[in-house]
């Protein structure tokens, strides 16, 4: 029985310190892992919670040091997804350009960064160029067929403009 009542306390500090976390606009008011500032910022975009989930992805973002750089890569992935929500399409890809930094030392993180720039440049943007040279750079993030497909498409459209 005292176990139970232990779980029904604990179960309570857990919720006191989620909402502390969930509340934070900056990294010191949360004083949690920017993991898990991450993760409540993914969570309230499935719930369509929007402006909690850019405000958490960018306390993620500013959290995180030196040694989180995949945490940084996915906060930063996430505000672009919401810009593109929006339409700010020129705004999400300079977050993804943002984000290419922190994925030096991690090739499928940065190719997959790549692509979302080329799909961006292509269909938003319409920078054929751009998205071209982020293709060509996104080998390892989709499979050999949908990535042949891809760069032949961009050199072909590049090629009429």
């Amino acid at each position: 029985m005292q176990h139970n009542a232990d779980d029904l306390l604990a179960l309570a500090a857990l919720m006191g310190k989620l909402s502390a976390a969930f509340a934070a606009s900056e990294p010191a008011d949360a004083c949690v892992d920017p993991r898990d500032q991450l993760c409540l910022a993914e969570v309230s975009l499935q719930g369509k919670h929007l402006e909690d989930a850019e405000r958490l992805a960018e306390v993620a973002a500013r959290a995180c040091g030196a040694q989180e750089s995949r945490v940084l890569t996915q906060a930063l992935r996430l505000r672009a997804k919401l810009l593109c929500r929006r339409r700010e399409y020129k705004a999400a890809a300079d977050v993804l350009h943002e984000a290419l930094a922190p994925t030096d030392g991690e090739p499928m993180a940065r190719a997959e960064v790549h692509l979302h720039l080329s799909k961006i440049y292509e269909h938003k943007l319409m920078d054929l160029e751009q998205a071209l040279r982020h293709a060509g750079q996104s080998r390892l993030a989709e499979d050999a067929v949908a990535y042949e497909r891809r760069m032949k498409r961009l050199v072909r459209r590049t090629a009429r403009d």
